[in-house]
């Protein structure tokens, strides 16, 4: 009884598991700034910018991978990202408080996918890495990170993902308007 108390209070709390099922919790709850807590927007928006400023450079390079032109661009890409990540980070955090907070939408987020998340969870030291499908049948790949003994989701990918990404890099604007409720389908492959 003393190790199943021990496994309840102490180990089970410390886990990515229990880390996203807060996450989906607070989601459900319309706790928007407690459901940001287990989000590094910084992370997220820096490494989604990385990938789409690389994958434009290689569209666009003609000489190959190691030409010094494609890794001139492949540096002045991640060295605009980072100019970028902040304030883009800042905004979607934001946007990502007021649509939970709004219980007039439904955050579309069900336990039955969230459990799926947390049996294909992946564990290594400091690191989780689990998958889902978002509400267009595409997989969305979630990392976390642990740092100072919290988890916290840290990276997305996905083909929507990546693709509203680019469109944005490439100064089309987002795939949908701001305020559509992408965001929140956006999370939907979080679970």
């Amino acid at each position: 009884m003393l190790v199943l108390a021990w496994w309840f209070l102490a180990y089970l709390p410390a886990t990515p598991s229990w880390a996203l099922w807060s996450f989906y919790d607070a989601a459900r709850g319309h706790q928007g700034e407690l459901a940001a807590s287990y989000v590094d927007f910084e992370s997220i928006t820096r490494n989604l910018l990385d990938e789409a400023f690389k994958s434009e450079v290689a569209k666009n390079s003609t000489a190959g991978k190691n030409d010094p032109a494609t890794m001139m661009g492949e540096a002045l890409g991640k060295g605009i990202g980072s100019l970028m990540a902040g304030p883009i980070s800042q905004t979607l955090k934001v946007r990502f408080e007021r649509d939970i907070s709004d219980s007039s939408k439904d955050p579309q987020l069900h336990a039955s996918e969230l459990i799926g998340a947390i049996w294909r969870m992946h564990r290594e030291g400091d690191s989780a890495v689990t998958s889902g499908i978002d509400d267009k049948g595409q997989k969305v790949e979630l990392t976390m990170t642990r740092v100072d003994g919290r988890w916290r989701i840290t990276r997305l990918d996905g083909d929507a993902i990546r693709k509203q990404v680019e469109d944005a890099v490439r100064n089309r604007g987002p795939a949908e308007p701001p305020g559509s409720g992408a965001d929140l389908r956006l999370i939907r492959g979080l679970a």
